[in-house]
């Protein structure tokens, strides 16, 4: 909700004459003994916009990408293990990206 604790997001702009997302990419650094576990980006209206899955028990980047929509948004971070193995996150990057 907008009550929690979160990051402010301001992508009104951001994209370009053609499209109405921006697009971006979410890097988690972490690592789960086995299984996998989950990172997602959610709004406060509960959208969840990305989700980079960590599937290895040595750390190293994790990555995934989409598109959000040109407005000023705040986010969340949600992580979670797989129930038996808990997921360790070192660092989470959300940046514009263009492949």
């Amino acid at each position: 909700t907008a009550a929690t604790p979160g990051y402010s997001c301001d992508l009104r702009y951001r994209n370009s004459s053609s499209r109405t997302g921006v697009p971006v990419e979410l890097a988690v650094y972490g690592s789960i003994p086995a299984g996998k576990g989950t990172l997602r980006v959610i709004d406060t209206a509960g959208t969840t916009h990305l989700t980079a899955t960590v599937n290895s028990a040595t750390p190293q980047w994790f990555t995934a990408t989409g598109t959000i929509t040109a407005s000023d948004l705040k986010f969340d971070f949600q992580a979670a293990g797989d129930g038996a193995n808990t997921l360790s996150l070192y660092a989470v990057s959300l940046i514009e990206y263009e492949s």
